[in-house]
């Protein structure tokens, strides 16, 4: 009878104590709440405290997971990739167990790449007196300096996140080109922007000069037109690189260019002369002139060949006079017409 009421003495008391016993609660901590990434990627970490299994949600795919402990709870590892654009990026990753409740999440931010960016890298200006403009698009703080003189200063911006620098530039009378270096720095990267300006002696070829040294060319044979084509096919971009190419020609005495540097004429073997390049904004009004006696020439041949009785006629130019046969060719009352004009242009 003892040993039965002592079995149950011990039933209960193991009883309450399996009763007393609680279920561990589910735990998760991490060391930090916030990663940091530079632009050029990399390895990040952090280490994650639990007591129960963890799933790991990325929510990103610029970011992979590298490394992770056996258990729970232990050091994670994650690797995050370059980031070329030019704003930083955020992500997220987050440790849970979905059947506990439980997730702590930890925020990741990587850098911009950083940049400057300006218009160009290299200006080539006329010679004359200028305001010039550069834009420069940037994600950084970045000064300005100016290195080469005090012919160029600084007009101040315009223009927020993306600005419009701008510069007052003075005429260059001299007979070569001047540089100046505009320097954009920040702490980490520098942007440098060369500026030439040329002189009054040097014309930079337009497409306007080869559209207008052509039709010039043309009046006097199609093949100094082909000439003129040429050059500008090969990329020539300069009046001094013309004249150098044109002495090269197989009768070509001299290829010259005239004080301004706006001309190019040609001296060929049988002493003839001629413009066959020229400067179109130096010229202009010179062209518009020789387009007007072009054009003139043209109305008085078609009216002298309407006429049967008209054989012949003199036009006089420069204290010369040229005779001209109705029934021959208008290109060759054009070629010799206009070498007549041209020698005495420019």
């Amino acid at each position: 009878m003892k040993r039965a009421h002592l079995l149950a003495a011990i039933g209960a008391i193991l009883f309450l104590v399996v009763s007393c016993q609680k279920t561990p609660t589910a735990e998760v901590s991490i060391s930090q709440n916030e990663l940091t990434a530079s632009a050029m990627g990399g390895n990040i970490s952090v280490n994650v405290s639990s007591n129960v299994d963890l799933t790991v949600r990325i929510s990103v795919p610029w970011i992979t997971q590298t490394g992770a402990p056996s258990g729970g709870g232990g050091l994670y590892s994650f690797n995050v990739e370059r980031n070329s654009s030019y704003d930083p990026r955020t992500a997220t990753i987050t440790f849970s167990n979905g059947e506990q409740g439980v997730s702590e999440t930890v925020n990741v931010i990587q850098s911009q790449q950083d940049a400057i960016i300006p218009g160009k890298l290299e200006y080539e200006l006329f010679y004359e007196a200028q305001t010039f403009t550069l834009p420069i698009s940037a994600n950084v703080d970045y000064t300005v300096s100016l290195d080469g003189g005090d012919w160029i200063k600084s007009l101040g911006t315009r223009g927020l996140s993306s600005k419009q620098y701008q510069f007052s530039i003075a005429e260059n009378t001299g007979k070569t080109p001047r540089e100046a270096v505009l320097n954009i720095s920040s702490d980490r990267m520098k942007q440098s922007i060369k500026i030439v300006q040329l002189p009054t002696t040097h014309y930079p070829v337009t497409e306007d000069d080869w559209e207008a040294s052509v039709k010039l060319a043309e009046e006097i044979t199609k093949e100094k037109a082909e000439i003129v084509r040429k050059l500008k096919r090969e990329g020539i971009t300069d009046i001094h690189s013309i004249a150098e190419s044109l002495q090269n020609i197989p009768g070509v005495i001299t290829a010259d260019i005239n004080e301004e540097g706006s001309a190019v004429t040609l001296l060929q073997r049988d002493s003839s002369r001629y413009v066959v390049f020229f400067n179109t904004r130096y010229h202009k009004a010179d062209y518009d002139r020789l387009s007007f006696i072009r054009e003139s020439f043209k109305r008085r041949l078609s009216a002298e060949k309407s006429s049967a009785n008209t054989r012949a006629s003199i036009v006089k130019k420069g204290g010369k006079a040229l005779i001209l046969d109705p029934y021959q060719s208008q290109l060759s009352y054009a070629t010799e017409f206009w070498e007549s004009v041209l020698k005495d242009t420019f």
